[in-house]
């Protein structure tokens, strides 16, 4: 038989949780008809990660110069595997010229390709009109132009998309909402859906046998936001450092609030570090001591009294496990932060809580909510953002199944 490659085409740079979270690995190890190969385009995509990314793998990948590389190291596996036996894993979007002509070129030579649903959680639809005037004032001219140049070049290779009509060959829908988005911008070019896990419920499937107890006591876990301490998603976003918060109030906030749960509540508080930012030691001062976890979070979560968070998809580890969520914000991050406040009010209000403002004495009412799940909204926010799936089976197995379907 021959062999057959997986090629993973991917937008930002290869950390330790994306190796798992896409299960690289396993693929190497459990399929032994199928080769792995990974191509990194952060070089040809012209994106800036020096002070984004952390935790890098720098083995068992390759990068390239320019286009033309590249498209030699298709022709390449085509020549070998033969056109059939090439699978595409695409994480990139037609956003710029460049990453328009890395999608046009699988198309146009009919490479087979495959997306993940990103709908991994509630979202607010935003558009101008939605846009008030003093929201907007609080960007400065330079990055107010620096979102509109970002939108306008959104919107152009948006239209560039349809008109070459780059549609995947398979997408693979996480949830109810997935399925709305396939069915309204995807059926109709001749996508077939296939369901599957988000990445978040497939850790929780990959990580079963690798649980371990993080304490003998009680514990909360606060789901970190790379930003304010780290840059994040902000260069992506051309967004300022008044934006991101202020890191030394966000600290405060933060310990103003553990220290209230672990005097009230007798909880220890750890800290579920980012996957994309690397902390000098395990007990920064920006967390006042407080000790931080750098393991994957589905291997200790599913024992913690409380998800403390910001507005991250790994609140679907909370809805996995049954786990009650706090959504928590401070008056910097309200009063800087175009739209933030609003966004995260509308991903509680799916679950039926509310974010708490932690500069502010919590109330007996915020106290009796902080512990309290409505069953009914986490199922729907399971079937809605977390998996399509009830047989326990993980995306990789999906994904090896794609190579015995028949695709014209």
């Amino acid at each position: 038989m021959k062999k057959k490659i997986l090629l993973f085409l991917l937008l930002a740079k290869l950390n330790k949780h994306k190796n798992l979270k896409l299960e690289i690995d396993n693929f190497r190890k459990d399929f032994e008809n199928i080769e792995v190969e990974i191509h990194e385009m952060t070089n040809l995509l012209k994106i800036n990660t020096e002070d984004t990314y952390a935790n890098l793998i720098e083995r068992d990948k390759m990068t390239f110069l320019n286009l033309n590389d590249w498209k030699k190291r298709l022709s390449y596996l085509e020549d070998t595997f033969g056109k059939k036996n090439i699978l595409i894993f695409n994480e990139i979007r037609t956003v710029n010229i460049n990453s328009f002509k890395i999608c046009h070129y699988l198309k146009k030579n009919g490479l087979k390709f495959f997306e993940f649903s990103d709908i991994d959680m509630p979202t607010i639809k935003y558009n101008f009109q939605s846009l008030k005037l003093n929201k907007i004032k609080k960007y400065n001219l330079i990055t107010l132009s620096n979102k509109m140049l970002l939108f306008f070049k959104q919107v152009f290779f948006g239209s560039l998309k349809k008109i070459f009509k780059i549609y995947p060959n398979f997408y693979l829908a996480i949830g109810r909402e997935s399925i709305n988005y396939f069915k309204k911008n995807l059926e109709q070019h001749g996508c077939k859906l296939l369901k599957a896990n988000s990445m978040d419920y497939n850790l929780h499937l990959i990580s079963k046998r690798k649980y371990e107890k993080i304490s003998a006591q009680k514990f909360g876990v606060f789901i970190e936001a790379s930003t304010p301490f780290f840059f994040g998603d902000a260069l992506f976003m051309r967004d300022d450092k008044k934006i991101i918060g202020n890191p030394k109030q966000w600290s405060q906030s933060l310990d103003s609030f553990f220290s209230y749960l672990e005097e009230k509540f007798k909880l220890e508080i750890f800290i579920a570090s980012h996957p994309r930012v690397k902390h000098k030691n395990d007990r920064p001062e920006y967390y006042c001591g407080r000790k931080v976890i750098t393991r994957e979070l589905s291997t200790y979560i599913k024992d913690s009294s409380i998800i403390i968070n910001r507005d991250s998809t790994g609140i679907a580890h909370g809805i996995i496990n049954s786990i009650p969520i706090a959504f928590v914000n401070n008056f910097d991050l309200v009063s800087n932060r175009p739209n933030f406040f609003e966004n995260q009010s509308y991903i509680a209000s799916v679950i039926k809580k509310k974010p708490i403002n932690m500069d502010l004495k919590i109330t007996s009412e915020q106290e009796d909510e902080l512990f309290k799940i409505d069953h009914a909204s986490y199922r729907d926010y399971m079937d809605n953002y977390v998996t399509m799936l009830d047989n326990q089976k993980s995306n990789s197995k999906i994904i090896s199944e794609i190579f015995n379907i028949n695709y014209d």
